[in-house]
């Protein structure tokens, strides 16, 4: 049991210095532009409270004695972290401390974008998250219909490999060509896709 808490300890902090690695490269604009994307889709799935933040979530999480495997799902340990655990002053005091306030972020990203690729039924990394926040989608419905669109042509929503030319040629055209079709049914198509399009000419 001490072996499995160990390893699942491990992997968890593996996945925060994976998020780290990721946020530090970015602008305080975009981390907060990221943020509050998967904050509102979070809210939009019923995931989370409108007054909740993601430090709050991640706050909450280190506070419970149970984690995300010992629920069915991701969603049914947000509900449970939503409803069941209270943040006093006293826990809200650490949110003070800059660097206890990243880390309570960052567990709550990590959360959150597996708690919405549960709900979705879709592997979106968080540097898929950032490549569309980046090129101005902010809306959780528009965020959804993208995704939609990858479900609907059987297609992994490798966004950000395609962009930084990872993935095969096949695999890039048939992303960069879901990612169009995707992004032309929500509003503010052009001005989207064109930002994304030069993501695509500056790598």
């Amino acid at each position: 049991m001490v072996l499995e808490e160990n390893t699942l300890g491990n992997d968890i902090n593996k996945i925060l210095d994976k998020i780290i690695k990721i946020l530090d490269k970015l602008s305080p604009e975009l981390i907060n532009a990221v943020k509050d994307l998967i904050s509102s889709i979070a809210e939009f799935l019923g995931l989370k409270n409108k007054d909740e933040k993601l430090e709050d979530i991640g706050l909450k999480e280190e506070k419970s004695n149970k984690k995300s495997e010992d629920f069915n799902s991701k969603e049914e340990y947000m509900n449970y972290l939503k409803n069941e655990v209270k943040l006093d002053s006293f826990d809200k005091e650490k949110l003070n401390n800059e660097i206890l306030k990243e880390m309570y972020v960052n567990k709550g990203l990590e959360l959150g974008i597996g708690a919405i690729n549960e709900k979705l039924g879709t592997n979106l990394s968080l540097e898929d998250v950032v490549k569309l926040a980046k090129a101005g989608v902010e809306n959780p419905k528009d965020f959804i219909t993208i995704l939609d669109t990858f479900k609907e042509k059987e297609v992994e929503p490798k966004i950000s490999d395609a962009i930084d030319k990872k993935t095969t040629i096949k695999e890039k055209v048939e992303v960069i060509g879901t990612l169009k079709e995707g992004v032309l049914k929500i509003e503010n198509s052009r001005e989207i896709w064109n930002k994304l399009d030069n993501m695509l000419e500056d790598i």
